[in-house]
């Protein structure tokens, strides 16, 4: 469904996406300059309360650009799913913070976007309240990951919303990333699956959401998961209650999962 609202005497059309938690609005670009994104950014995050993020797209130039200008693997599947209208197919897009075009589709309701694989995760210390922290730093183009391993997460994952935003917002901080958007990634173990606490920064329009489902984060945890035990194929259980699947192809990783208009 098609949403309208007026800025500034211009009309607005977007739509709301579902990528298994993260909500997403996809505004329909009409060459926007950057301060009418940050105005129409802020008016959907303040009037939409249950939409994460905001990305610009263009069915004629096939691009994706996200109002922090940084890389977003859930909005990447959505822009697919809208490009599509919902069915079965493949094509490609420019996304902002990639810098290779993506290619995607659908398939049996499924939506999926197929990534460079990397492989980047460093060990990382960072001071946290005069201790320090050991993680993993996972880089994608766009976006940067802070990954706590299993023992470690457990002594933020029960806190409340409040508190462990501010201490994600600190590791951020510490961690010294200069990338447009960071995030700390959380990992537990729930039956034979692991879960993940997604907490996103982004760096040019300071939002920072604890994210009901992470598309980069599920990738930056398999990037972990892959190094550490060679699982090269794996599905990811997101706060939402949805799982994204991951699955290495040689140079590249498939993640895939539902999209769903609202």
């Amino acid at each position: 469904m098609i949403r309208k609202f007026i800025l500034n005497n211009k009309e607005i059309e977007f739509k709301i996406y579902n990528p298994g938690g993260n909500k997403t609005a996809l505004v329909y670009d009409k060459n926007y300059e950057q301060y009418e994104i940050s105005k129409i950014n802020n008016y959907i995050l303040s009037n939409y309360p249950q939409i994460e993020q905001v990305g610009f797209i263009s069915k004629e130039n096939n691009t994706l650009k996200m109002a922090g200008g940084e890389f977003c693997v859930n909005a990447t599947r959505c822009t697919i799913y809208d490009f599509l209208e919902g069915k079965d197919g493949e094509t490609s897009l420019s996304v902002s913070g990639a810098k290779n075009k993506l290619y995607g589709g659908i398939t049996e309701n499924t939506v999926f976007v197929k990534i460079d694989f990397k492989n980047v995760i460093n060990s990382i210390s960072i001071k946290l309240q005069n201790n320090i922290l050991n993680g993993y730093m996972a880089k994608l183009d766009g976006i940067e990951h802070v990954v706590l391993d299993y023992s470690t997460s457990k002594n933020f994952i029960n806190l409340n919303e409040v508190d462990l935003k501010k201490i994600c917002k600190e590791i951020i901080i510490n961690s010294n990333s200069t990338e447009k958007a960071v995030g700390v990634i959380l990992l537990k173990k729930v039956n034979d699956m692991t879960k993940i606490y997604p907490i996103v920064w982004v760096r040019s329009i300071d939002t920072l959401y604890y994210e009901t489902a992470c598309g980069s984060g599920t990738i930056a945890a398999f990037t972990y998961l892959y190094n550490q035990s060679n699982v090269d194929n794996i599905s990811i259980l997101q706060p939402s209650g949805y799982t994204l699947k991951v699955e290495k192809k040689d140079s590249i990783v498939i993640i895939s999962g539902p999209v769903i208009e609202e």
